[in-house]
């Protein structure tokens, strides 16, 4: 049985995406093959330093969205998978 400090120090941890955890990636959509880390990606993101209620990412189901006029993100493909593989370390393009 696991101590506490242990507990809180596997909660604090943060999940490690690979490509095998998303389905695909198509035109600023990238989807999830189980929805249930879904809260994770939007942790990841949220910590990063982006808006997660819809300025700069949104999540609709096992659907993560991409704002096409995010300031921080851009419509610039290159931006957004530069932006992916700093937050979830994977790059779409292998998705």
């Amino acid at each position: 049985m696991k101590t506490f400090n242990e507990l809180k120090k596997s909660l604090n941890e943060a999940y490690k995406f690979n490509k095998d955890d998303f389905r695909g990636y198509r035109n600023h959509v990238l989807t999830l093959k189980n929805r249930s880390h879904r809260y994770e990606v939007e942790q990841a993101f949220k910590k990063a330093g982006y808006d997660v209620y819809g300025r700069d990412v949104s999540f609709s189901g096992d659907e993560i969205k991409f704002n096409d006029y995010s300031k921080k993100i851009g419509r610039n493909e290159k931006q957004l998978k530069k932006v992916v593989m700093d937050v979830l370390g994977i790059d779409i393009d292998k998705v």
